[in-house]
């Protein structure tokens, strides 16, 4: 097979840098953004609104920040055994509301029993999986991540973000996901989100500062 000419070789080394240097470019902008939204939810868990209307933007900023298409706070009701819909984002999120889980019950039932974090990639193939909401809604669940929400070592409700916007749910967003759920569900709280509670590639001193 003949040598390529270096003028070839060159072209090819420059194009390899420059899909290099645009997916770095793709992922520090990205990393901006959700410091913008962390910004925001802080000072909406900072707010003197109406505690429902808390949970709300709250809930609508770690959405935002899960870069999920929708997301909802689901909470104990301990005397029936159930959960049910605080909080349901989206258009057909009234109709969600209407809906409530038995504690293991679906992914959501099962976080909560199990007091565990989960990502689930493909939740048409888990068998966890309570298709009851996408019936109702007429709305396709395709991922999501869901997290419990606890006060000590209490499990008082669930937060879920439901279909990734690009790419898959990773580690690190379980993480962040998780400490934003307790913020979310306990809402309002009298002190925003402490800086030294965010993972160290969340900090940004001039913003918390």
């Amino acid at each position: 097979m003949p040598e390529e000419p270096q003028e070839v070789e060159k072209l090819r080394n420059r194009i390899k840098e420059l899909e290099s240097w645009k997916t770095l470019v793709q992922k520090e902008s990205a990393k901006e953004e959700q410091l913008r939204t962390l910004t925001k939810l802080s000072a909406i868990l900072n707010s003197t609104l109406d505690p429902k209307e808390v949970q709300k933007r709250a809930m609508e900023a770690a959405t935002e920040l899960m870069n999920a298409e929708v997301g909802s706070l689901l909470l104990v009701d301990e005397k029936n055994n159930e959960l049910y819909f605080e909080v349901a984002l989206g258009e057909k999120g009234a109709q969600v509301k209407e809906l409530r889980l038995k504690i293991g019950e679906g992914i959501a039932g099962w976080v909560a029993q199990q007091g565990e974090p989960l990502i689930v990639e493909d939740v048409q193939k888990d068998p966890r999986f309570a298709k009851k909401a996408d019936k109702k809604s007429s709305f396709v669940t395709r991922n999501m991540i869901c997290v419990p929400v606890r006060i000590k070592d209490k499990t008082i409700g669930v937060l879920q973000a439901i279909n990734k916007e690009e790419g898959a749910f990773a580690q690190e967003h379980l993480e962040l996901f998780q400490m934003l759920a307790n913020q979310v569900g306990i809402a309002p709280t009298q002190e925003a989100i402490p800086r030294e509670c965010l993972p160290t590639q969340w900090r940004l001193p001039d913003i918390w500062d």
